[in-house]
């Protein structure tokens, strides 16, 4: 190796062995930065999909509360109708938010229904045809009770 050195004797000699240096350095840097910027993007793809994928899950995560609190809400109704012998085809026509509003409601619909009427619940009835016969049988005298109190 000592054969091979050439001392440098020139300005020119100089600037060309600087000039090789810089242009390995510089290119080593460019590729450095290349490797650099090509995982910068496929971060950022990655953040990007990943961002979309929460939406996506929090969405989803609003519609399954949303669901709960309905059928929750229907439970109560279910509940309160029973306790106040309110029959099956009137439960969707409880109204309130709270159980006490609700329940207030279950004692005054109950108090417009006549209490000679006796409905099948839909788990003891033995088709689909008393279930509806109960149903207009219970409009009926609800509509009758309802106009007969205005009197």
């Amino acid at each position: 190796m000592a054969e091979d050195f050439k001392p440098i004797e020139t300005q020119e000699q100089l600037n060309a062995v600087i000039g090789e240096r810089i242009a390995r350095v510089e290119k080593k840097a460019s590729e450095e930065t290349a490797g650099l910027r090509k995982e910068i993007e496929t971060l950022t793809q990655g953040r990007k999909e990943d961002a979309t994928k929460i939406a996506d899950l929090e969405k989803s995560n609003k519609e399954f509360e949303s669901k709960v609190k309905t059928y929750e809400a229907a439970a109560v109704k279910a509940r309160i109708a029973k306790e106040y012998g309110i029959p099956d085809g009137l439960t969707d026509r409880l109204k309130g938010e709270t159980e006490e509003e609700l329940k207030q409601d279950a004692e005054n619909l109950k108090k417009l229904l006549p209490t000679s009427i006796h409905i099948k619940s839909t788990t003891h009835s033995t088709g689909a045809g008393d279930r509806e016969e109960n149903l207009k049988g219970a409009y009926a005298a609800l509509a009758q009770n309802l106009t007969s109190k205005g009197e």
